[in-house]
């Protein structure tokens, strides 16, 4: 029984040892040939990796998987991380975007469907199913740099050169670089798409609403609502800068939080055709806009509460005297952009994305 003691040491010793050994590298892997060579190298490195913290390994062995091809088992293992997470059900499902990719890779194999046509069915079943708010905050996971990742893949396989064994850990990086990159350049060019359809579902969008004033002018908004929503109430944003990216990204964030989205540009802005007078009739286009909730040709909003946004408290120091300041702090009634984070509760979701970091 003397031998027994040994035996007993190597295996306790197993762990360290497998993560010390070294992997093979498949032929073709830093040529042409490397989505066929990845495959066979993640196996490999799925035979022995190990890690005692549970949470760390998971994030691993996932990757590892979708390389491998083993789409269901990817999806079993993140389940199991979101398993050993505290995430609150207002957060989307961590890992998101590799689930429907994993999913289309199965319906893909299958079904015998492309895999653009598999990841939009994907895509929409899933990511259709979540709520407004959630699905707002799952946009983040989706995008990202494919060049800042393809250059995280080039170095990774630049360490591999004229080598025919490397250790595990290079071997891990290396296949999660590929998996990254991979993942992202097969479903980025089909988010957008996929995303401008499931808004025309979730919501009622007016992208070119022209606000007549008393005097003529054209006000330039954009309203975005839930969709087959009543009359709800509606948070109004006023803003000299027109730009309608950030504007489509605020209008849509108020109703994905339960309002009726409006932004408008202030005269001669946006589509308005009007000449620009700064701050001259700020006020009165407020009050107009405020009518809108009683728009006959609309009938969409209702308890309209406005706000500025700070661009217009920052153009104090340009001001002329101090009656014009006064003007403009009656006309802007004590509201800023702060005023909408606050009432929409999206400090809330700065503090999370803070807290979860990168889930790339």
């Amino acid at each position: 029984m003397k031998w027994l003691p040994g035996l007993l040491l190597a295996l306790l010793a197993w762990p360290a040892f497998a993560q010390a050994t070294d992997i093979r590298v498949p032929a073709g892997l830093q040529g042409d040939g490397i989505d066929r060579a990845m495959p066979e190298l993640a196996r490999e490195v799925i035979a022995v990796y190990r890690d005692e913290d549970r949470a760390r390994y998971l994030d691993t062995l996932f990757r590892l998987q979708l390389a491998a091809g083993q789409h269901a088992q990817a999806l079993q293992s993140i389940d199991a991380i979101r398993g050993l997470r505290s995430d609150p059900p207002t957060q989307p499902p961590v890992f998101l975007q590799y689930e429907i990719h994993a999913r289309a890779k199965l319906l893909q194999a299958t079904h015998n469907v492309a895999f653009a046509q598999a990841w939009r069915q994907s895509f929409a079943e899933r990511f259709g199913g979540l709520d407004d708010r959630v699905a707002l905050r799952a946009e983040f996971s989706f995008g990202g740099s494919l060049p800042r990742w393809r250059g995280s893949l080039d170095d990774a396989l630049g360490k591999l050169e004229g080598k025919r064994r490397v250790p595990l850990a290079e071997a891990v990086a290396l296949v999660r670089a590929w998996q990254v990159h991979d993942a992202y350049a097969a479903f980025m060019p089909l988010f957008d798409a996929a995303l401008k359809a499931d808004d025309a579902r979730r919501y009622a969008i007016d992208r070119d609403v022209l606000v007549r004033t008393p005097d003529g002018a054209g006000i330039s908004t954009i309203i975005v609502r839930p969709a087959k929503a009543p009359p709800l109430p509606a948070l109004l944003s006023f803003t000299i800068y027109a730009n309608d990216d950030w504007a489509w990204g605020d209008a849509k964030a108020m109703a994905a939080h339960g309002y009726a989205g409006v932004v408008s540009y202030a005269r001669g802005k946006g589509r308005s055709t009007d000449a620009i007078v700064p701050f001259e009739h700020d006020r009165d286009h407020r009050g107009r806009l405020h009518e809108l909730g009683n728009a006959r040709e609309k009938r969409l909003v209702r308890d309209v509460t406005v706000m500025f946004r700070e661009d217009f408290v920052g153009q104090l120091h340009h001001l002329r005297s101090a009656n014009e300041k006064t003007r403009l702090f009656k006309s802007i009634n004590h509201s800023t952009t702060m005023g909408f984070f606050h009432t929409i509760g999206f400090e809330e979701d700065e503090r999370a994305f803070g807290r979860h970091g990168d889930v790339r």
